[in-house]
């Protein structure tokens, strides 16, 4: 018997989890409640450009925790005159983060299973030696990821806000939505901007 997880995400950002869910007899619904919208965070590159003029030998890596986040990475690295960041190489959450980033033209060198827990579990054991991690992400975010990696002695640099997120619908659409044949049982909130709903 197959159950159904309405999920606070878009379809496109339920791929890797679907597949993880998948062997519990689970299928994701997905009901998008947030709006992405370009950001631009003057701030959070300066900060950039600052740690990686002060430590030009520390080994580099990119970090890619949203397959919203490739394509606004290398659009902004143009944008900017950052081209250098574009040759680093890429760990991506998971399969779909992956594939957007080799759509960017980014090179991934590492793709986690799924989850951010897993993936700085997966980059403890090859990046041994401490790096400089750019990781460009939301605004929005969960910062698991980012401090997993400093407790492995990593330096990770939050580069750029890249992306907001916006409430696009509230959950008490979610409950009202015709398509349910009866309200859920529990309900999960996976994005931070979801929280305020």
């Amino acid at each position: 018997m197959t159950r159904h997880v309405l999920i606070t995400r878009s379809p496109a950002d339920c791929r890797d989890l679907q597949e993880l869910v998948r062997p519990a007899g689970l299928r994701l619904r997905p009901f998008p409640v947030i709006r992405v919208e370009d950001h631009d965070d003057a701030t959070g590159w300066r900060s950039l450009d600052e740690a990686l003029a002060t430590d030009p030998e520390r080994p580099r890596h990119l970090l890619l925790a949203s397959p919203r986040a490739p394509q606004r990475f290398v659009d902004q690295c143009r944008a900017g005159n950052r081209e250098a960041l574009l040759h680093v190489g890429a760990a991506a959450v998971g399969g779909g983060t992956a594939e957007a980033a080799e759509a960017a033209g980014l090179r991934v060198i590492a793709v986690g299973p799924g989850t951010g827990l897993g993936l700085a579990e997966q980059l403890r054991e090859t990046w041994t030696e401490p790096s400089l991690v750019t990781f460009p992400c939301g605004v929005h975010r969960r910062d698991e990821l980012p401090r997993a990696l400093a407790a492995a002695g990593q330096r990770p640099v939050h580069g750029a806000d890249l992306v907001g997120q916006v409430a696009a619908r509230r959950l008490e659409d979610l409950l009202a939505a015709r398509h349910l044949r009866r309200q859920p049982r529990a309900l999960a909130r996976v994005a931070p901007a979801a929280e305020g709903d």
